[in-house]
């Protein structure tokens, strides 16, 4: 899942709370395309302040009584009028349904459609999901792979998290359901949150994993709070 261009401008201007900052902080830290576009949108904010500072500082006398040449001069008109556009440009955008949110959401799109043709880096990026978990949860991999495992951690955090290598699978959710559409013969890396009361997690509709309450019935342990969960055919 990808921080939209609203929570990234408000993480941008501090408004963000402290749990959520913290949230959008760790997402940045492993999506790359989120990271390129928040520092596109920093760099765009960094310009238009830099405008904004510059037309609000006194005009000099001097520059009235000894005028820059024509080419200066031209250019600092330029600046006065970018500023401005820049200013009327912030505002239209707080105006609710104004098309200046369609056009940052455009330039947002192609910002994120650029960081996908960049050539492959050598570590395929995780792909995912992150979703909280009602009374009884199911994680249903709809195919048994050749291949492959799911390593299950129980952690003391809110949501559930399902990670995969890029590309290895898709994923629906439902009300307290997540389909993996999982393919090949990846493995994958699961966060159960430790006060969920009901998790399984099925394979080919066999049930491979459970938790109820505080206790796992089902499931092989590999270290204390992580099991192993094969995709594999027994």
């Amino acid at each position: 899942m990808h921080l939209d261009e609203e929570r990234l401008q408000r993480m941008i201007d501090g408004e963000l709370a402290a749990d959520e900052l913290a949230a959008a902080r760790e997402h940045l830290e492993v999506c790359p395309e989120c990271s390129q576009v928040f520092r596109l949108v920093g760099v765009e904010r960094d310009r238009v302040d830099l405008l904004l500072g510059q037309l609000d500082q006194p005009t000099r006398a001097i520059e009235l009584a000894e005028p820059e040449p024509e080419p200066r001069s031209s250019i600092a008109r330029w600046l006065v009028a970018a500023a401005l556009l820049a200013a009327l440009a912030g505002a239209a955008f707080a105006i609710p349904g104004s098309p200046v949110r369609q056009w940052v959401r455009q330039v947002l799109s192609g910002a994120r459609h650029e960081t996908k043709s960049l050539p492959p880096r050598v570590e395929a990026s995780p792909a995912g999901i992150a979703v909280t978990p009602g009374a009884r949860m199911v994680i249903d991999f709809l195919a048994t792979q050749s291949a492959g495992s799911a390593t299950v951690r129980i952690a003391d955090s809110s949501e559930l998290t399902i990670e995969a290598p890029n590309g290895a699978a898709t994923f629906t959710s439902d009300v307290d359901r997540v389909a993996v559409n999982n393919r090949g013969a990846a493995s994958y890396t699961i966060e159960v949150p430790r006060a969920a009361p009901f998790v399984e997690i099925r394979v080919g509709g066999a049930p491979r994993f459970r938790k109820q309450g505080a206790r796992v019935t089902l499931g092989v342990p590999s270290d204390r709070d992580v099991y192993s969960v094969p995709l594999a055919r027994p």
